[in-house]
């Protein structure tokens, strides 16, 4: 018997070729398998030095720009904006609370003041000046967190160029 080809898979297994009595037999042998060939495979394989595998530059681009996608997201769901010492949450639905209330209350009477639970679960008495102050810090950390994004992206895109 003389091994042609010999391989570790990711979930352990050994697959290989052997050339048996001038035939090419192909084997899968799992880690635990205690048959005499699945023994020879992996002596063979211990002889071998093992490169690790290099992804095509393609995947490794599509995987960078997958996780900066994911870190973005993360971040624009987790976002938070402080506010004359509180801590107001600025995920999508909060910024269409927030804008929802500074339009209606532009038509309430001036004065009208809005009940408003922060971040941390405390109630607060805001003017439409207080909100549309909330309003302009969550605008300023989105276009913050999408700029970073893009030069982020920018990066990886050049850097899989070279």
């Amino acid at each position: 018997m003389k091994i042609t080809t010999a391989n570790y898979q990711r979930d352990g297994a050994i697959t290989g070729e052997a050339l048996i009595d001038g035939e090419i037999r192909q084997f899968i042998f799992n880690e635990s398998d205690t048959h005499p060939l699945a023994e020879e495979f992996r002596n063979a394989l211990k002889s071998v030095e093992i490169e690790p595998y290099i992804a095509p530059k393609e995947e490794r681009l599509e995987a960078a720009l997958i996780a900066l996608e994911a870190e973005k997201e993360t971040a624009l769901k987790e976002l938070k904006v402080e506010y004359d010492g509180a801590r107001y949450d600025a995920d999508e639905r909060s910024q269409l609370r927030v804008t929802g209330a500074v339009t209606l209350l532009s038509l309430a009477p001036e004065g009208t003041r809005q009940e408003w639970i922060d971040a941390d679960n405390v109630t607060r008495d805001l003017t439409i000046s207080d909100l549309a102050a909330i309003g302009s810090l969550i605008a300023q950390r989105v276009t913050e967190i999408a700029l970073a994004y893009r030069a982020a992206k920018d990066a990886a895109i050049e850097s899989a160029a070279e």
